[in-house]
């Protein structure tokens, strides 16, 4: 079992002290003083509580500072749950986070400043208050199992911030400022051991992380009595273009697209065999912007001229309502579609995805229908359509399992990544094969359709993993309980953990459940799910929050100086300008 890591805090009024108990020894603590506001290390010896009057609590890691109006907060994680553990390496949802003012009092803020820093401090509250939050202090959930097996060793003995995926380390803002801070103090005085700056750093994820393993050992000809299966749902928000659905739509003028996702499947089965598969979650990559208004489906602005997107082509009809309007080819600027092969084909080299395959869910109608033409025609790029809601009207989900029929060449030409453990703990492994490609799934409301079919695509890249690694026989691969004779129930639990997965990002991208994972569970639609579907909502407060908490926003202007408090009844298009980098 990996050892665990967990902080003492002592919150006084002139100072806060930080010690750190790692491996059931406490290391030196760290001393922030609240008069000066300055960091130092000291070689206080424990226990250091019989010296002071308050009492320590247990905090469970360190999210980093951010700099408001009075000075810095220190971000900790107050409360933890565990998500499970993943090849002996645990994993936790923070369950409740605190920020703490550097400052002792705030005299020297006036009223105004007083209101604004107040304002402040519930808009990181808002974020911070979403618990969906995961770190570990052992694995790097940033990275995908495959460039974890990729890292060499000098790599991997680095800490976890110095090898994270940044566009996955939702508090990367506040930790570059906590670390500038640490840094500089740490190591100073060579008599001392002083603790480590990555003892001090906890770099978490945006997103979900999900993982079932049986009640019970399986006892099985597949392993000894004792070695249990396991499978992990992973998915990661990428913090460029961040927000809500509402406001943070496809792609922005360097390629970041919006709402983006990582989804990552990961199952153990004894003796030893590790699976991994990776697909990704985008909006179409269109210049564009959205925002909401009383429609149902708002009108969208598209880019033609490289510009800024507000001052686009409005794309969509006035008549809301109007569902048969088709819409001619749009024209697409050149130095937009350099942009669209930017976004998906440069993207993807980058991060080691390979051949990336289109699946587009847009409707072929409308104003989907523009945006799937705008960058399927143009681009000119491997893709696979459908539209959704016609396909599956009249609840014929049989035609989704014909389309992933259709994509299963695809899924075997992209291969898995799969791995032979040899050693306690799984930390030894043979590489037996990689992932060569990559599905993304492009849809407008992201964690509503795709999800379904995500997790039909996950389920057949399993099922074709197991067959290949003789786990499963091809008889047995296209039923239902295919895993049956290595872990009974497991069907269930995959389709649950799934819905659990579109539910949770649902809310992440816009305060509210996923519309269609009842047919994830039930495999048909409910008038429950029909519903939910018609009580989607906008939530522009949170944007600016997400904004503030990734340092998108600066509380300061160039000079220095804070910038002036928007008014309280100011309109909603009156915010944006103000908020938005």
């Amino acid at each position: 079992m990996v050892p665990d890591t967990t902080y003492e805090f002592y919150n006084e009024a002139d100072q806060y002290v930080i010690y750190l108990r790692k491996n059931g020894e406490y290391q030196r603590p760290l001393v922030i003083n609240r008069i000066t506001q300055e960091i130092t290390p000291a070689n206080y010896e424990r226990p250091y509580s019989d010296n002071v009057s308050s009492k320590p609590s247990t905090i469970y890691g360190i999210l980093g500072t951010i700099r408001l109006l009075s000075g810095r907060y220190l971000i900790t994680v107050d409360k933890r749950g565990l998500a499970g553990q993943i090849c002996g390496h645990k994993i936790y949802r923070a369950l409740e986070i605190s920020v703490h003012r550097f400052a002792k009092s705030t005299s020297d803020l006036n009223e105004e400043e007083m209101e604004t820093e107040t304002a402040y401090i519930k808009m990181l509250k808002r974020v911070l208050g979403i618990e969906s939050f995961y770190f570990s202090h052992t694995y790097d959930l940033s990275l995908s199992r495959q460039r974890l097996s990729g890292l060499s060793p000098d790599v991997k003995q680095q800490n976890l911030f110095g090898m994270t995926e940044r566009r996955f380390v939702w508090n990367g803002f506040l930790l570059d400022d906590w670390c500038n801070l640490v840094s500089a103090v740490l190591n100073v005085d060579p008599i001392y051991a002083w603790p480590k700056l990555e003892d001090f750093v906890t770099p978490v994820i945006l997103g979900f992380v999900g993982i079932l393993q049986p009640l019970t050992p399986i006892s099985s000809s597949f392993g000894a009595s004792e070695d249990t299966p396991c499978y992990a749902l992973i998915s990661r928000r990428s913090f460029f273009c961040a927000g809500t659905c509402s406001y943070a739509r496809e792609t922005d003028k360097v390629a970041n697209a919006a709402t983006a996702v990582e989804t990552e499947q990961i199952a153990y089965i004894p003796p030893g065999h590790i699976f991994s598969f990776v697909q990704i979650l985008d909006p179409a990559p269109v210049i564009c912007s959205k925002q909401p208004n009383l429609f149902y489906k708002t009108p969208m602005k598209i880019d033609y001229d490289g510009k800024d997107s507000a001052n686009g082509t409005d794309v969509q009809s006035d008549k809301e309502g109007d569902k048969n309007e088709l819409f001619g080819q749009i024209q697409v600027a050149p130095e937009e579609v350099e942009t669209i092969k930017s976004d998906i084909l440069g993207v993807c080299s980058a991060q080691q995805y390979g051949r990336t395959i289109i699946i587009n869910l847009l409707d072929e109608k409308s104003l989907q229908m523009r945006l799937c033409r705008s960058y399927v025609d143009e681009a000119d790029l491997r893709n696979q359509s459908v539209d959704f809601n016609r396909e599956c009207s009249a609840h014929q989900w049989h035609r989704l399992s014909s389309l992933l029929d259709r994509l299963e060449p695809e899924i075997v030409a992209m291969r898995q990544l799969r791995l032979r453990s040899v050693g306690p703990n799984l930390t030894i492994s043979v590489l037996q094969d990689s992932q060569t490609g990559v599905f993304r799934t492009n849809c407008l409301d992201c964690a509503d359709r795709a999800n379904v079919l995500q997790s039909m695509i996950a389920r057949r890249a399993l099922e074709l993993g197991l067959q290949e690694a003789y786990l499963v026989s091809a008889v047995s691969r296209g039923k239902s309980d295919f895993m049956g004779t290595i872990w009974p129930k497991f069907e269930q639990a995959f389709t649950d953990i799934w819905a659990e997965n579109a539910y949770v990002l649902s809310f992440q991208l816009s305060d509210t459940k996923a519309f269609k994972t009842d047919s994830i569970h039930m495999g048909k639609r409910t008038a429950t799910g029909v519903l939910m579907e018609n009580s989607h909502s906008a939530d522009c407060y949170l944007q600016d929050s997400i904004n503030l908490f990734l340092g998108h926003y600066s509380v300061f202007d160039s000079d220095g100086s804070p910038k002036k408090r928007i008014p309280a009844n100011a309109p909603v298009p009156a915010l944006r300008p103000e908020l938005l980098p």
